[in-house]
């Protein structure tokens, strides 16, 4: 279960990178809303219970 939580992190972690690369310094709309929104969910989420 721990790699299946590391994993959706991983994958969080990827997006944030991606669109916020593509928001070029942030004055695409679109692609700053993409980064935030990645961006924003809690720590705690991708965290393994263990």
């Amino acid at each position: 279960m721990s790699w299946l939580h590391l994993g959706i992190a991983v994958i969080f972690e990827v997006a944030v990178g991606i669109a916020a690369g593509k928001a070029q310094g942030f004055t695409k709309l679109w692609r700053t809303i993409g980064s935030l929104v990645s961006g924003a969910r809690p720590p705690s989420s991708s965290a393994s219970p263990c």
